[in-house]
């Protein structure tokens, strides 16, 4: 039982160890964004090209081909706002008063709010997964606990058993030793007895 809880713990902490290196990764990957969008807003060379893009993805195009964020990181980014965007839709189905899709695809004005905003998503997805991990360690060391308290009871209860058994076997050990003594000494009475008879008859006979 307790292996099997050790074995359990073992994966839900490497499925963490994962997720947790790559939210960490995603959101370094923002934050290099954001800070290359403030900087270029602030009058960069790249800033009249991302307002007029039309998209959040070609506002990172632009970005890329001034070699301010490579190919992977806006790869990375335009996925995350395609997964917003995909969320605000379902929200959007379900909620009227939800924000449209749109608003995660719109002209590249808006592409530090939004970048801010996929940062809060990853750090409160991160924030859970840690809180997560945690409370799984908690419940793993107690129940750990339990299951150790349990063993060690159980293993005092055997050795309990076989101090019995030994004291046991030691005492009839001991009777039996005891019996055979006795045994001789009845044998030795009896002889003793059978003497002292044949002696007695010998002299009844002879008065």
């Amino acid at each position: 039982e307790l292996a099997k809880a050790v074995a359990i713990r073992k994966e839900e902490n490497k499925d963490f160890v994962a997720a947790e290196k790559e939210l960490l990764q995603t959101v370094n990957t923002i934050k290099r964004a954001i800070k290359i969008v403030e900087k270029e807003m602030k009058g960069g060379a790249s800033m009249l090209q991302m307002h007029s893009a039309s998209s959040m993805a070609e506002a990172l195009g632009v970005l890329v081909q001034a070699s301010k964020i490579s190919v992977a990181d806006a790869d990375d980014l335009t996925s995350l706002i395609q997964q917003r965007a995909s969320a605000a839709s379902a929200d959007e189905d379900g909620d009227p008063g939800a924000p449209a899709a749109a608003a995660y695809e719109n002209k590249s004005g808006n592409i530090l709010q939004t970048l801010t905003d996929l940062l809060d998503d990853a750090e409160a997805q991160l924030d859970a997964l840690r809180k997560k991990e945690t409370e799984n360690k908690n419940a793993f060391q107690l129940a750990e606990q339990a299951l150790k308290n349990e063993l060690k009871h159980a293993a005092k209860q055997i050795t309990e058993a076989k101090t019995g058994i030994a004291a046991a076997a030691e005492i009839k050990s001991k009777a039996e030793g005891e019996l055979v003594v006795v045994k001789k000494d009845i044998k030795a009475d009896q002889m003793s007895l059978g003497d002292l008879h044949h002696e007695c008859m010998t002299r009844a006979e002879d008065f």
